[in-house]
């Protein structure tokens, strides 16, 4: 491997770990120890060739599907993009209503994704179904003290 990985993986039902690159490629390893390089400008919906990706964290949202964050070199701006692993080529498809939304975590049993934005130093917990990705409601947190598990929303 000619780059490092982020620190953030993924491994699917099929027992395939998936590795995130700084340079944006995801490289698969099978069970066999079978490689797979996929480079970034061929699953996801960006031009140009950025230098830097910083994926962060994801989460499973079905057998084939993750949401993840991740940034484009260095700028502000962070992305949540849903990545399916379903096809020879993982396919990304950039939630269109980012908010620099940074994944927290899902409860399969609602079911529901939880993210997390800040808006003038203030929290914001996001609720999204786990299938639309649509939001199903967002809270405005009073306290300022950092969030990073969302367990119940009643």
């Amino acid at each position: 491997m000619d780059n490092m990985p982020n620190y953030f993986t993924y491994t699917s039902p099929d027992e395939k770990l998936y590795l995130f690159m700084f340079n944006g490629d995801i490289v698969s390893i099978d069970s066999d120890l079978n490689i797979k390089k996929f480079p970034f400008h061929s699953f996801a919906p960006f031009s140009g060739n950025p230098k830097i990706i910083t994926y962060n964290k994801n989460v499973s949202i079905d057998n084939n599907t993750i949401l993840i964050n991740f940034k484009l070199n260095d700028e502000d701006k962070s992305y949540l993009a849903k990545l399916n692993f379903d096809k020879a080529t993982p396919t990304m498809q950039i939630i269109s209503s980012n908010t620099d939304e940074q994944i927290l975590n899902v409860d399969d049993s609602k079911p529901e994704v939880y993210t997390r934005s800040y808006v003038n130093d203030k929290t914001i917990i996001t609720v999204r179904d786990i299938t639309t990705l649509k939001v199903i409601k967002t809270i405005l947190l009073e306290s300022d003290d950092p969030i990073y598990f969302v367990d119940n929303i009643e």
